[in-house]
């Protein structure tokens, strides 16, 4: 059970997760009466395994990916093809966005959006159903995937708990 600031975070992510996937439910049953011929979801790397402290991230974000594989198949046959484009770390603010530290991904490890796009569009091109960005990430993906669940979660929590922002003492009284 949470307390405090972290009862408001969980409230704030439950329901930020909750309109999420409704948002994503309804845009998808809209584009199959349009003309859509390839819906496009971002899912993330953070699909492929558990991630301590973006939990509520990650767990949408594989959500995203085994949806956007089942509508795929459900949509065979129709001429439309649902995509899951799964990048990793891509140069935007996100990582400051979700409390973690500036300079959390190298650029030596990440992508830029234009080259996650670039390979997305590739992807719809040749009429695929998932798309992981990036040779390291591709990688990443394929290991984390086969390692046992509880083993992938402490891996990446030791990973990822480097970069999360410390707690000042004044904003854990809040």
């Amino acid at each position: 059970v949470a307390v405090g600031y972290e009862m408001v975070i969980f409230e704030s992510l439950s329901a930020g997760s909750n309109c999420f996937i409704r948002a994503r439910t309804m845009v998808s049953s809209l584009s199959h009466t349009t003309a859509m011929r390839a819906p496009k979801r971002v899912a993330s790397t953070a699909a492929f395994q558990p991630t301590a402290y973006l939990a509520t991230y990650g767990a949408t974000k594989a959500f995203v990916l085994h949806w956007s594989l089942a509508l795929n198949e459900e949509l065979r046959g129709t001429g439309v093809r649902a995509l899951a484009v799964c990048p990793g770390p891509t140069a935007t603010q996100f990582f400051q966005r979700a409390g973690m530290q500036e300079g959390t991904v190298s650029n030596a490890l990440g992508q830029t959006s234009e080259e996650v796009v670039v390979e997305a569009w590739r992807a719809v091109e040749r009429g695929r159903a998932l798309v992981v960005t990036g040779w390291k990430n591709k990688v990443l993906a394929a290991v984390s995937s086969k390692l046992p669940k509880v083993l992938g979660a402490r891996i990446g929590a030791k990973l990822l708990e480097q970069f999360r922002l410390k707690q000042s003492t004044s904003s854990a009284k809040l």
